[in-house]
């Protein structure tokens, strides 16, 4: 008999250390696919760990963050609220969860989400704090965005991306002297750091100079970096300021990915258009940066000066009427000149 309990108990450790080392196999997988940006085939092997019941909160949070790096963030939502629906302390799938919603404009449910992490695990705080200010500065919300800013800076001073962040916030604000000052500590501590924040920043005080300086430096970049869709974005915002819009096409038609669809890449090129006298292209990228936010006031008063090109009275005075009730400065004049 006691033989025989014997032989049990070593059948069930040899069960539990051929599990253990299984389980070792799929880790070191998924960690192998995921360092080579192999998604698809770590979240195989992920799904292989989560069939086993194990550890089911973290398993889940982990296979949302394989979905989110892979840019499926519809399937890493759905994880997340997997992994919060078996724990609600696990503050990184809220993290997560909220960077997707970030990434795909749903600006209030990320905001929600951040919430419920910045002051909740001092791991995450700094982290969420920066994507919260991202999500309030995309959603206009310029005020909270600051404020965010200035709590994430405090983990880090030096840190470029938030400094410039917080410049085009100062920018949006039309408070281009703090934008300017943000941009030269920026450079002071790394002479060579680019970004849309700086050209953006520096763009609002309208000084001739420094824009010539600027737009020589994002072509000589390209020269090395031809597909770098934000610094084609640059330049065509800059040359829009030299009143260059055949120049400005040529760079914001280039730009691939996530930045194509945009409201600052349509905005930009819808404005292109409109000085070229292509009201169709002109109306049908102010359409489109409208989608993207549909709070913004200023495509529909260039909306409407497209439509009255073309001789569309009712569309021209039905833009113009969105304008004024999103406070578009003169629109409620223009319109009751034009449309009685």
């Amino acid at each position: 008999m006691n033989r025989l309990i014997s032989a049990v108990i070593v059948l069930v450790c040899i069960g539990n250390i051929q599990a253990q080392n299984r389980r070792s196999e799929l880790w070191n997988n998924v960690s192998y696919h995921g360092f080579r940006g192999e998604f698809d085939k770590a979240i195989q092997h992920m799904d292989t760990i989560i069939s086993m019941g194990d550890n089911l909160a973290n398993n889940y949070a982990y296979r949302g963050l394989l979905n989110q790096k892979g840019g499926d963030h519809k399937a890493a939502i759905l994880d997340f609220d997997k992994s919060l629906s078996l724990d609600s302390k696990v503050y990184q799938a809220y993290l997560n969860r909220g960077k997707s919603k970030l990434l795909m404009e749903e600006y209030k449910g990320a905001i929600a989400d951040f919430d419920k992490v910045i002051g909740k695990d001092l791991m995450y705080d700094s982290i969420a704090y920066r994507y919260r200010g991202q999500a309030y500065h995309h959603s206009g919300q310029y005020e909270a965005a600051l404020k965010d800013y200035n709590e994430a800076l405090k983990y880090n001073q030096r840190d470029l991306d938030l400094i410039t962040s917080k410049s085009a916030v100062y920018m949006a604000l039309e408070e281009n002297e703090k934008a300017v000052d943000l941009i030269q500590m920026a450079l002071k501590i790394e002479p060579n750091y680019i970004n849309a924040s700086q050209v953006n920043s520096v763009i609002g005080t309208g000084e001739a100079q420094s824009l010539k300086r600027l737009l020589q430096l994002a072509l000589d970049y390209q020269r090395f970096h031809k597909d770098d869709a934000q610094n084609n974005l640059n330049i065509g915002y800059l040359y829009m300021k030299f009143k260059q819009p055949g120049n400005a096409l040529k760079h914001l038609n280039a730009i691939e990915g996530e930045l194509a669809n945009t409201y600052e890449v349509y905005f930009n090129k819808a404005m292109a258009y409109y000085y070229s006298l292509d009201n169709t292209r002109a109306i049908e990228n102010f359409n489109l940066a409208i989608t993207k936010k549909p709070d913004m006031g200023r495509p529909y008063l260039y909306l409407a000066d497209s439509y009255k090109m073309l001789g569309n009275k009712d569309k021209a005075c039905e833009s113009l009427g969105k304008a004024a009730a999103l406070g578009v400065l003169g629109a409620q004049e223009v319109m009751d000149a034009r449309c009685k």
